[in-house]
Formats: structure tokens, sequence, C-alpha cells
């Protein structure tokens, strides 16, 4: 037989909540829903990092294309000649009379302006402008002034007189101006003396190293005598 105290024990053991209940609630469930929220922890973690990675990319992005745009504009900057005087629309056989009296200026400058410290440059440039046959005329008839300029320290300077322009009708000019040169030698002024320039110009397209639309096809520098003398021998003809 059993006793009342020992069936009261048995019921105290049927009536206890089980194991797994703590103050009602079912710890079983626990683990999955820490899981659960840490899952959810990390989710918005790894959302979050996404987000400021793709912020920070944006903004490297954005930083970039601000400095390519800047070289870009640097860049087109540095293409554009630095002196822009106009545009000149070059037409067969026509061109402004002024477009030809400054590039004819423009070529005299460099061949009479010279001294050792840019008798080089100055021919160089000139030569950019004269055709094919005359550059290399050009080159062999000036090497002695060129070694002359730089060994003795000459040095001259020109003032232009009035210009006579003759157009041939056929985009072919001949120019003839009379100057003045002032020579020095070591910084001593010498005996100023009257010369003619004789040039013939013709149309070409503008290209790279002749803006001016014209070509020097024939150049020819000589004293008031020989100028004068080459006249009388023209009009006897």
């Amino acid at each position: 037989m059993i006793s009342g105290l020992e069936k009261g024990g048995e019921a105290a053991k049927v009536a206890s909540p089980p194991s797994y209940l703590v103050d009602g609630v079912d710890i079983r469930k626990m683990a999955g829903y820490v899981g659960y929220k840490a899952a959810m922890v990390k989710h918005r973690m790894t959302l979050e990092a996404v987000i400021v990675i793709l912020g920070v990319f944006v903004v490297a992005l954005f930083l970039n294309t601000l400095h390519l745009n800047g070289k870009l504009r640097s860049r087109a900057l540095l293409l554009v000649p630095s002196q822009i005087n106009g545009v000149t629309e070059v037409v067969p056989n026509s061109l402004a009379p002024s477009r030809i009296h400054k590039a004819f200026v423009h070529y005299i400058n460099l061949l009479g302006n010279i001294d050792p410290t840019n008798v080089q440059e100055h021919y160089s440039m000139l030569k950019d402008y004269m055709s094919p046959d005359l550059r290399v005329k050009f080159q062999i008839e000036t090497e002695p002034t060129v070694k002359n300029v730089l060994e003795e320290g000459l040095s001259e300077y020109i003032k232009i007189g009035e210009k006579t322009v003759e157009p041939d009708g056929n985009g072919k000019f001949r120019i003839t101006a009379p100057i003045k040169v002032t020579p020095h030698v070591r910084g001593m002024q010498l005996k100023e003396r009257s010369e003619f320039i004789v040039m013939k110009l013709a149309i070409v397209a503008p290209k790279d190293k002749n803006t001016w639309g014209l070509e020097i096809q024939d150049l020819r520098r000589m004293s008031v005598g020989s100028y004068n003398s080459s006249r009388r021998l023209t009009k006897g003809r």
C-alpha cells in the first residue's frame, strides 16, 4: 500500500511544470529566437557596410570625374594658340591686303632682327614659311652668316620703309620694301646702311607651321645700288 505522504509527493511530481518552461516561457525556442536576432543584426550591419562602401565609391568617382574634367579642360586650353587675332578664310587668288602686309613684316623681322641669342631660332622659324626649294637654298646661304653672328657677336636691327605689293592675279605677290639696317659688333654700333628686300609670296592653305597662308617662294636682300641696277635691267627688257 502507498501511504498518504507518498501519494502527496507523487501528486506534487505530477503537478510541477516541465523543465523546459521557465516563468511560462518555452526555453526550447530561445535558441531559434537568438539565432534570428543575430541574423537580423548581421544583415543590418552588412547592409550598412555596403551602403558605406557604395557611398565612398560614388564620392571617389565624382572626385575622379572632376579631376579628369579639369585635366581635359587644361589640355584643351593648351591646344589653343596663345594669340588669336581672328580667322582668315583663304580664297583662291585672293587675300586681304592687310594680311599680306602683316605676313611680310613678320617674315622681315625674322630675317633682319637677329643677334647671337636668336639668330638660329629666327632663321629656323623663317624656313617654315618657305617653299622646299627656297628652304634648301636659304639654309646653304645663311650658314656663314649664322657662324659669324655666333662667333663675332654680330647683331642687326632693321626699320622697314613703305611697302609695295604687286599681285599677279594668280595668287602670287611681289613685295618690295626699303629697310634701314643698324649693325652692331659686340654691343658697339656701326654705320647704318640702306638695303632693299624683295620677296615673292604665294597663297597656300594654312597649316601648322604656316598659319599666315602665304608661302615665301623667293627672297632677295640687296643693296640700293644692286636693287636699282636690277630695276633698270627689268625695264630694259
